[in-house]
């Protein structure tokens, strides 16, 4: 058996190895773009979340005889920044706050008075060119 000497790098040597380097490069940029934008999705609902939560304690903070109710069509237009003073929500801002309030009713119990507020939150923004909302509900009971 007669081999040839090995005296160098053939040409099939370099395409084969630009083949398999350019298939790994390809896969770690698509993995890389994809964690890249799971996160920024995570980090928009994150935000989101913080928001929707900051608006109930804001209205756990109001006197119950001044909880406005609100409807779908009449957003309050209450303004939230993060900690460099960037606006995320308000009328035009990215993240857009809808809070619904109304009060509990129950057809079953005559004579029921004013003493819960059922409240939804929900924060609605873009995330890869498509509308998400992350929505939030609590109860707010009249303290005397």
């Amino acid at each position: 058996m007669k081999f040839r000497g090995n005296k160098g790098i053939t040409g099939i040597d370099i395409s084969v190895s630009l083949i398999i380097f350019v298939l790994f490069v390809s896969l770690i940029t698509t993995l890389v773009y994809n964690f890249a934008v799971a996160s920024r999705n995570v980090n928009r609902k994150a935000v989101a979340t913080d928001i929707a939560i900051k608006k109930i304690e804001e209205l756990k903070q109001t006197p119950y005889d001044q909880i406005l109710e609100i409807d779908e069509e009449n957003p309050q237009a209450t303004q939230y920044a993060d900690k460099d003073g960037v606006i995320l929500a308000s009328g035009s801002g990215p993240y857009k706050i809808i809070t619904d309030i109304e009060k509990y009713t129950n057809d079953d119990i005559e004579n029921i008075q004013d003493v819960l507020k059922i409240v939804k939150v929900r924060v609605v923004y873009n995330a890869q060119n498509r509308e998400e909302s992350i929505e939030i509900s609590t109860v707010i009971t009249r303290e005397d």
